[in-house]
This record gives structure tokens, C-alpha cells and sequence, in this order.
């Protein structure tokens, strides 16, 4: 089979997706040719492959004024983020504000920072954190703001998210946290310049991280997450924005194996068995006995059949045991480990 084969075969198969899914052909990218099943898949695509160049920020203007009476960013004297907020919103932003308050709790605190942060779309780096015995201050600014060059000579994921090309951006938040009573004060300004705001480019919060944990651990794969966070959210979320790398960062860092549903891997495999999904291909299972032996296990999934039907015409290859059974030397093995092609009528 060479590589016109493998990309019709690859072709058909977006196309039966695409008329299973909505009753019609499948979506071309009119940059690549590239061809996917649905809409979705084709936007998310081009967000991927083929983003928008990045704005320069100096020509990026928050007035409604025309082009030619835009303020151009003219901050660069500000010492703090607090004075450069304070000027922004009185030279630049008149409508946005530097928030000041006081949270008895952390409960509190944290639900209003998630309402705030999915309102204006906003990400931060902890710039700095400091433990004063009875006080702990931490300040954060955008996790846009910078720059940053990659070496790579073909850029494969997208741009950078250092979307705004400068470190001088007004969005910070400033918080203290008082041991002994518990209270928080906060000063925070949530008006970004040099970058969109764009539901997309916001990390997750706890309470999306714990939903999409929950999908994992009752065993969705990550295209059946990604398509139940893009039916149920749209693009209004971070999660409408799902990306298959964001869930194996989260099955790595909180070790969350997809194709693993317990430590032990029988009593995973057990699981497969009794949920009987098609796509798992299990044909047959027989459990060992007391002693490990007689384990049987066949697995042909979906694709795999599909590929055997419409490709098996010319001979079945069979691999070797992968050191499954007992190692003998080669002069004794009953079975070469080679290839073997059986013609179809064998």
C-alpha cells in the first residue's frame, strides 16, 4: 500500500464520518485541502494550522475614534502596574476601573476571581509571593504580556501565547492575605491592551479541570471530551475551545492514564470487558486461573475490521508473539518470527 492509498483511504473515511454525523460531505480548508467531518473540526483546524498574524500593539486602539485619532500606548514612564492601570483608565479606558476589595474568606475570593477571569478572559502569572510571618502578598500579572521568539524552523502549533509583545501592559492583580483573620484584600485591574480577549487563550479553572477530570475517570476518550465539551459549550468557554493536548497535560499531571481504569491492569481490563464498547474490539476474553495461566484475550477494533476488509484481498500479515510466550532459541522456536503472508483463500 503506498501513500496515495493510505491518504484515499484516509479520505473515505472523513467522509462516512461526515454523513453520519450531519447528513452531508465533509469540509475542505481552502488554505491546505486539508479535509475534516464537521464545521467545528474545521474551525478548529484553521485555529490551529492557519492562526491570524499577530497585531502589532501599537497600532491596536481601545477608542472608538478613528484610525488616524487613536491614542497610541504611551505609558512608558509608569513605574507600577497600579499608576500605569490608574492612567490607562483615565488616558485610554475611561470605562474600566481599578477594582479594590476585602473577602473574609477564600471561597469568596476564589469565586469572584473565576467570575472575573471568565468575564474579561484573563490568565495570570504570580509574578512574585512573599510570606511575612502573618501576612502573604503574591502579585500577578497577564501570562500575555512579553514576547518571545521560538528557534523552531517551522512552527507547527500555532503562535505564541507572549501575545502581546511588551512587558508593559496594565492587567495585574495584587493580593494579601491576612493569616490570623483569614481576609483577603485585593487590588486588581482587568483591562487588557495588545491582545484580544479571547475565551480560548484563558487557562481552565478549578471548576472546568474537575468537570473534565470527572469525564476522564469514567473513561471517555479524549475526542468523545472533546466532543461533549463543543456540543454542550460552543465557543463562549475556555472548553468550547478543547484541544486534545490540553486533556493529556491533565492526564499527566494528575496521572490519569486513559486506556488505565485501575493500579491494577486486570481489573482494568475487566472493565473494558463488562462496559462492552464496539470500539474496545474485544472478540473474546478468558480470565487466568488460580495459577496466571490459560489468559486468553482478542482484540480487533473497528478500524482495524475495516482495514481487513478492504485491504485483506492481498494477504493477512502476522507478527510474532512479542516475547508473549516463552523464549526459546531460534533453532527451537515451532513458530518464525517473521511476517507471514497468507493469501485469502488460505
Amino acid at each position: 500500500m503506498n501513500d496515495d492509498d493510505v491518504n484515499e483511504f484516509k479520505k473515505r473515511v472523513v467522509a462516512d464520518k461526515a454523513l453520519q454525523t450531519h447528513g452531508s460531505g465533509a469540509f475542505v480548508c481552502g488554505q491546505c485541502s486539508h479535509i475534516v467531518a464537521t464545521k467545528d473540526g474545521l474551525e478548529t483546524h484553521i485555529r490551529r494550522k492557519h492562526p491570524k498574524p499577530l497585531i502589532n500593539p501599537a497600532d491596536i486602539t481601545l477608542s472608538s475614534s478613528p484610525p488616524s485619532q487613536a491614542p497610541r500606548f504611551c505609558c512608558s514612564g509608569v513605574r507600577t502596574k497600579e499608576y500605569l492601570a490608574i492612567h490607562f483608565l483615565e488616558k485610554h479606558a475611561p470605562d474600566s476601573e481599578v477594582q479594590r476589595h476585602r473577602f473574609e474568606t477564600v471561597f469568596e475570593f476564589q469565586n469572584w476571581l473565576r467570575t472575573r477571569e471568565e468575564d474579561t478572559c484573563s490568565s495570570w502569572t504570580i509574578r512574585n509571593s512573599r510570606d511575612n510571618g502573618g501576612l502573604v502578598s503574591s502579585y500577578r500579572s497577564c501570562k500575555h504580556e512579553g514576547f518571545y521568539n521560538s528557534g523552531a524552523k517551522e512552527l507547527l502549533v500555532g503562535p505564541s501565547k507572549k501575545l502581546t509583545g511588551s512587558k508593559l501592559r496594565p492587567a495585574f492583580l495584587k493580593k494579601k492575605e491576612y493569616k490570623d483573620t483569614g481576609e483577603i484584600d485585593v487590588v486588581a485591574y482587568f483591562e487588557h491592551y495588545g491582545h484580544e480577549k479571547f475565551p480560548g487563550h484563558r487557562a481552565f479553572n478549578g471548576e472546568e479541570i474537575d468537570f473534565l477530570l470527572g469525564l476522564i475517570r469514567e473513561g471517555f476518550s479524549n475526542a468523545q471530551i472533546i466532543e461533549k465539551c463543543d456540543k454542550k459549550y460552543g465557543q463562549n468557554t475556555k472548553l468550547g475551545f478543547l484541544v486534545p493536548d490540553d486533556i493529556r497535560y491533565l492526564r499527566k499531571t494528575y496521572q490519569t492514564n486513559q486506556a488505565q481504569f485501575h493500579k491494577d491492569d486486570l481489573e482494568s481490563l475487566k472493565f473494558r470487558v463488562e462496559r462492552g464498547w464496539q470500539e474496545d474490539g474485544i472478540l473474546l476474553y478468558e480470565a487466568p486461573d488460580e495459577n496466571g495461566a490459560e489468559f486468553r484475550l482478542v482484540v480487533m477494533t473497528p478500524a482495524q475490521k475495516e482495514l481487513c476488509e478492504k485491504y485483506g484481498s492481498r494477504g493477512i500479515c502476522i507478527d510474532d508473539t512479542h516475547n508473549a510466550t516463552k523464549i526459546l532459541k531460534r533453532s527451537d522456536w515451532s513458530v518464525q518470527p517473521y511476517y507471514h503472508l497468507i493469501p485469502r483463500d488460505f
